[in-house]
């Protein structure tokens, strides 16, 4: 495991897998974990059919095609959820489809695994956007309390979304840094 990487006030982990197979280049991971602060201290709920962001600034460069994060509330519903990747312009980078609250959120504490449609490459020191969607109140995630330019913000365009699935394209509201509970989440293979 690397030492922690601390970027404007925000701790991220940087994570490693134990055996690592193809290294692209330098400082390139096959998982990279978003993890502010040092535990969740808190959950965040969805909007109804809306998507909401948390920007965060990329520990290494990679290549990712799934996404896991802590479900701390259930929902054994049909429920459609999703979760992706933007770049600050709004450009939809890799997500999700609508997936069922018994998959996304199948029970509380617990760690959940989604394969994305396609691939996320990141680069080291760019900030991106996290986003999902689903129904307001019922799955949750697990979040920590930290300063965020996109503070569980919603598009000022591309907000509305159907069945779970994240739009192709948003605009982004300008940055305005707040006090937010942003979902602890990784990247990996």
């Amino acid at each position: 495991m690397r030492k922690p990487l601390i970027l404007a006030g925000v701790l991220l982990s940087v994570v490693s897998a134990i055996a690592q197979t193809a290294v692209v280049g330098p400082n390139t991971a096959t998982q990279i974990g978003i993890q502010p602060g040092t535990a969740a201290t808190t959950s965040l709920t969805g909007s109804l059919n809306g998507t909401r962001l948390f920007d965060f600034v990329a520990p290494s460069n990679g290549s990712f095609g799934v996404i896991t994060y802590k479900a701390i509330g259930a929902d054994a519903t049909g429920n459609l959820y999703g979760f992706g990747i933007y770049t600050t312009t709004g450009a939809l980078m890799c997500s999700t489809l609508g997936t069922a609250g018994t998959v996304s959120f199948p029970s509380a504490n617990t760690a959940v695994s989604l394969n994305m449609t396609s691939r996320c490459n990141l680069t080291q020191g760019t900030r991106y956007l996290f986003a999902w969607t689903g129904p307001s109140a019922t799955g949750t995630l697990a979040a920590a309390n930290i300063q965020c330019a996109q503070a569980n913000t919603v598009p000022s365009s591309g907000s509305a979304t159907t069945n779970g699935v994240l739009n192709a394209a948003i605009t982004p509201p300008a940055d305005s840094w707040a006090n937010c509970a942003m979902p602890n989440f990784s990247l990996h293979n």
